[in-house]
């Protein structure tokens, strides 16, 4: 059975399972001219985390992650967001309407944007076949999150006693 709902209309958007198609946040827009401007100020750089935090194996992978000082003040948080299913770039430390961004700048927050393992260049395995995403979990990526945050407060010693603050979005 199939329900009629109101007509389509600009101000109608498509809904799915309750939300709009795309998200309620959109992606931020890649301003190519305003990135050249900044990345001189967004750093990216490499963590290294487990592979697995749940066992002995003492393999590691690089999980790919950017840093973002603009806005920082002595005392003031740090701000994480979570890469979701997908590559991640600088774009999300870049649009300056986007909420968190606007709460960094009020409460002087250090921001970082950590990829997701297996997504974008944050690969664990050297391939994506079914046999290697045997890591591939939320319990794991968990786990990614606290490694990093451990190691951000070491590598960043005014961090170390601030709290921090954690964004994301779809399944992050």
């Amino acid at each position: 059975m199939v329900a009629k709902c109101a007509p389509q209309s600009e101000f109608l958007p498509l809904m799915i399972h309750g939300r709009p198609r795309g998200g309620f946040v959109p992606l931020p827009t890649r301003n190519e001219t305003y990135a050249q401007q900044t990345l001189g100020i967004i750093v990216a750089d490499w963590f290294v985390n487990r592979v697995n935090h749940f066992s002995d194996y003492p393999d590691v992978y690089n999980q790919r992650y950017w840093y973002y000082d603009q806005w920082y003040r002595t005392g003031g948080p740090a701000f994480l967001m979570l890469g979701g299913e997908g590559a991640q770039d600088p774009s999300w430390l870049q649009q300056e309407d986007l909420e968190w961004i606007q709460l960094a700048k009020q409460h002087g927050a250090m921001l970082f944007l950590l990829e997701h393992r297996y997504y974008g260049q944050s690969r664990p395995t050297p391939d994506m076949s079914t046999v290697n995403l045997w890591t591939l979990s939320s319990a794991q990526a968990i786990e990614d999150t606290a490694a990093f945050i451990i190691g951000m407060k070491a590598k960043f010693p005014q961090l170390a006693n601030v709290p921090w603050v954690t964004f994301g979005g779809s399944y992050a």
